[in-house]
């Protein structure tokens, strides 16, 4: 065996396991697509018409994600809006909890706004079900509705207003 090559793990009956576990994990993926009427229900998607809901409940990607799993880390670059579908999410910056989110509330939104790197550490606290909202999936749903496309970017910056507003209340207090 080259020097440069770890020993293989398990043999075919591994394989055939890992193989039958991603089966598993594609089918859970595909029987819990979120509905239209869920999709209506979070904040991120409020307004947007039928055939646009019904359409990224189809193409937006998911995640079904362990317990104590990092979704992302402070200080690195990412693109993308996590909306927790199932699950709670651990929000905190330099070691220091700054909350948690639940079902329909959502993190990263900064992330899709400015280039900027992360600036909280995000990490599931149970087993949750997330809805990733890419930058690219942004971009198609502006090509194909720019009428949508600028109600979920004005859902985004409420949120974001909202945050600031709390962040400020916060540091009122502490002072």
């Amino acid at each position: 065996m080259p020097m440069n090559r770890a020993p293989r793990r398990g043999g075919a009956r591994a394989r055939r396991k890992r193989v039958s576990n991603v089966a598993k994990k594609e089918q859970l993926l595909e029987e819990r697509r979120p509905s239209v009427d869920e999709l209506r229900e979070i904040g991120l998607f409020g307004g947007l018409d039928d055939d646009i809901l019904e359409e990224l409940s189809k193409t937006l990607p998911l995640d079904i994600v362990d317990a104590q799993s990092l979704i992302y880390a402070e200080g690195e670059h990412g693109r993308s809006i996590y909306v927790v579908l199932e699950g709670e999410l651990a929000v905190s910056k330099r070691g220091i909890s700054l909350g948690t989110r639940g079902p329909g509330e959502w993190v990263g939104a900064m992330s899709v706004i400015d280039v900027m790197p992360r600036h909280v550490r995000v990490e599931t606290s149970v087993p949750s079900v997330l809805v990733r909202v890419r930058v690219s999936d942004l971009d198609v749903l502006y090509r194909r509705n720019v009428k949508a496309y600028a109600l979920l970017v004005m859902n985004i910056a409420r949120q974001l207003s909202r945050e600031l507003r709390t962040a400020n209340e916060r540091l009122l207090e502490a002072l």
